[in-house]
């Protein structure tokens, strides 16, 4: 039985049979992930009785659609739903400024985000719902390295740095999953990548 479905605090049956489908095994791996899930216990009925069940069951399918989360089990994707904070966007609105403080990942739940460089304003890419992005501060100096602007009315899920890490050091098939999706990016914006010897001199 994991320390989530022994937390004292009663919750709605539709949470209870989310937690009772946990496998016992997983998080047991990792201490400080499973010390996480013990305290979303505590207040897991909460945050969702503020949800409606389609809501949760619409952000855990998301969740499974993003690569870095294909690869986890339903059940755990129910819990880590719980944790993402929804944040919505108005047309041509900032999410975050290029070399500003890194604190957190973007799942983008509906509309699309503009991937930017600010000086000069250059386009780098646009990325849609299912899409996890923000990743690059985590490995880099906790910095921004491009922007975020909504490119329509958007909503993303956002998860802070500390929780995302702790859910990678549990589920390492993540992280190779997160790592594959940055260099592909990297690829997307930097072709030049693959045959260096092409690349143009920088002035």
């Amino acid at each position: 039985v994991t320390g989530v479905q022994t937390c004292a605090l009663p919750i709605s049956p539709s949470v209870s049979a989310a937690l009772n489908a946990l496998p016992p095994r997983q998080f047991s791996e990792n201490r400080r992930w499973r010390a996480q899930l013990q305290r979303a216990g505590r207040f897991l009925s909460l945050r969702v009785g503020t949800m409606e069940d389609g809501v949760w069951q619409q952000r855990t399918q998301l969740l499974a659609q993003c690569e870095a989360f294909a690869s986890i089990a339903h059940s755990e994707l129910r819990l880590l739903a719980t944790m993402f904070e929804p944040l919505d966007l108005a047309v041509g609105e900032w999410l975050c400024h290029e070399g500003e403080p890194a604190n957190h990942v973007y799942l983008v739940e509906s509309g699309e985000l503009e991937v930017l460089h600010e000086s000069p304003d250059q386009r780098l890419m646009v990325v849609g719902p299912g899409h996890l992005t923000g990743e690059y501060g985590l490995f880099l100096g906790r910095r921004r390295t491009a922007a975020l602007r909504a490119r329509q009315a958007a909503r993303v899920l956002r998860l802070d740095y500390e929780r995302f890490e702790q859910f990678l050091v549990a589920f390492p098939q993540s992280l190779t999953a997160l790592l594959r999706q940055a260099i592909e990016t990297l690829l997307v914006r930097d072709p030049g990548l693959l045959n260096p010897g092409r690349r143009k001199p920088q002035p």
